[in-house]
């Protein structure tokens, strides 16, 4: 027998013998639960209670009462400035724009070529059924109808 053989048979000896061995007490080194240990789930989450949120919103200051209206000697409130294309009058260079105003109070005004709309832009060109307008470096077309 060579000295690498009677090598091999003692590590092999020894490796049988751990295994063979009796081993540690291993029950002794195991962890038991804890008495205090819980298995309760944590609290679900509810829904707010929708009593509470319509009572704050509906104190909120956002549904104040209005405010009582103006002393007789208080300023009137300002004039409704709305205003529309109602039409296009007359054919080619005759032609016209007519503007009404949402304010009863204001008259009904009649603007040719060049002339400036109440938003201050200016009427380019007036065709049959369309009234061009030029708001900054761009021409607006607008559809109308004729009035004729």
């Amino acid at each position: 027998m060579t000295a690498w053989q009677r090598g091999a048979l003692w590590v092999g000896l020894l490796a049988l013998g751990a295994v063979l061995a009796p081993g540690v007490d291993e029950a002794g080194k195991t962890v038991g639960l804890r008495q205090s240990a819980s298995w309760a789930f944590a609290e679900m989450p509810r829904k707010p209670d929708q009593a509470g949120v319509a009572l704050s919103l509906a104190t909120s200051a956002m549904f104040e009462a209005e405010a009582p209206s103006a002393a007789p000697g208080a300023a009137a409130p300002p004039p409704d400035e709305r205003w529309r294309i109602a039409g296009v009058l007359g054919r080619g260079r005759e032609a016209q724009v007519v503007v009404s105003f949402r304010d009863p109070s204001r008259p009904t005004q009649i603007l040719r070529v060049g002339d400036a709309l109440p938003s201050g832009h200016r009427v380019q060109a007036v065709e049959p059924g369309t009234v061009c307008v030029q708001v900054g470096r761009k021409i607006l077309r607008i559809g109308v109808q004729a009035l004729d």
